[in-house]
């Protein structure tokens, strides 16, 4: 099995294992804020919907709603698709937070159908050495070894960046 299909494999069994825990989810479970101070998605002043954030992150870390969970791993495949496969210009406050949770499904649906379009135009295994950009931006990383994996550095295969 090439590493592209490997690839594949795992990005769709982990949205096929996330897709059936998010069947029949309601509206009302998706914005749920079961204790006072956790992060959701929020009608900002702008009149626009997004979700909490604060860059550092606070520490400790607040409780996370499901529309907050779901909207992240959706954004991080879109924003990662764009920065490693495409334009490179949008930003995460360029998405607006789906208020719904069929809104927020279908944006993850839409992020698993552009980065298994990226893999599947990939010529051959070689073409996950390159570097990339990271779905925050920054530049350099392999596609292969994304950076963000706690406790360890970023290690790319032969032909990539070397590690740090």
């Amino acid at each position: 099995m090439s590493r592209i299909e490997l690839l594949l494999v795992q990005l769709d069994e982990a949205y096929g294992r996330l897709s059936r825990r998010l069947e029949g989810l309601t509206d009302v479970e998706y914005l749920w804020q079961p204790v006072p101070g956790g992060w959701s998605i929020r009608h900002g002043t702008d009149g626009r919907w997004a979700a909490d954030y604060d860059f550092p992150d606070p520490v400790p870390a607040p409780f996370t709603t499901i529309a907050w969970r779901l909207l992240h791993i959706a954004d991080c495949k879109i924003m990662y698709h764009e920065y490693a496969y495409g334009a490179a210009a949008l930003t995460f406050p360029d998405l607006e937070a789906p208020r719904t949770a069929a809104g927020a499904i279908d944006r993850l649906r839409e992020g698993q159908q552009l980065l298994r379009d990226d893999l599947t135009g990939l010529a051959d295994d070689s073409a996950l050495d390159a570097e990339v950009g990271t779905n925050w931006g920054e530049q350099p990383s392999c596609q292969a070894e994304p950076d963000h994996v706690p406790g360890r550095g970023r290690v790319c295969r032969p032909g990539g960046s070397s590690g740090r």
